[in-house]
C-alpha cells in the first residue's frame, strides 16, 4: 500500500503512475555529494525524497544514490548535461527496479502491450481462498512437526535455599 497526498483528480480505481525509485548517478564528482547539490541534480529526474546513507556519509564515492519520485507515464531521463565551473559533461542516470505501469488500465505490474483490456493477454484470474483449489493446495502441503522436550519450570519468584 502506498499513501499519497490527496488531490481533486484522485480516482480510487486507478493506481498512481508516480512512484519512488532509487536512482544512481555514476561517477558524480565527489564535491557534489552535498545535500543541496544532490537535490538540485535529482530534480533533473523527478522529486528528490531521500539520499542514501552511503551517499550522505560519502562511503561509496563511485556513485550517488537518491530515492526520487518519478512519473512512469513520462519518459525516463537516461542522461543530462551538467555544467560545473563553466565545463559541461554528460551525467548518466541509472534506475533500480522501475515498476511497469499500464496507461490503459492504470495499474502497476504490466505494460500497455501486455494489458488484457487491449486483448493482448487473457484477463488474470482472481484467487479466492476457501475454494476447492485452495483446499487441494492444503492437502498437498505436508508439514512435519517434531515435539520439543519440555523444560523444567523454575519459579524465579520463590528464592532457592542456598547452603553456605
Amino acid at each position: 500500500m502506498r499513501v499519497f497526498k490527496w488531490s481533486p483528480t484522485f480516482i480510487p480505481d486507478q493506481e498512481s503512475s508516480v512512484v519512488p525509485v532509487w536512482v544512481s548517478f555514476p561517477d558524480l564528482p565527489a564535491h557534489l555529494f552535498r545535500k543541496d547539490a544532490l537535490h538540485s541534480i535529482a530534480k533533473f529526474v523527478g522529486v528528490p525524497l531521500q539520499i542514501a546513507d552511503s551517499t550522505f556519509s560519502r562511503s561509496m564515492l563511485s556513485r550517488a544514490r537518491i530515492c526520487i519520485e518519478i512519473d512512469l507515464l513520462k519518459p525516463l531521463v537516461k542522461e543530462f548535461d551538467l555544467q560545473i565551473n563553466g565545463r559541461t559533461f554528460v551525467q548518466k542516470v541509472e534506475y533500480e527496479q522501475v515498476p511497469q505501469y499500464c496507461s490503459l488500465c492504470k495499474h502497476v505490474g504490466h505494460q500497455d502491450s501486455e494489458c488484457y483490456t487491449k486483448g493482448n493477454a487473457p484477463k488474470p484470474r482472481r484467487r479466492v481462498f476457501g475454494t476447492n483449489e485452495a483446499k487441494q493446495m492444503k492437502e498437498k502441503t505436508v508439514i512435519q512437526m517434531t515435539p520439543r522436550p519440555r523444560r523444567k519450570k523454575v519459579n524465579v519468584l520463590k528464592p532457592m535455599n542456598l547452603v553456605h
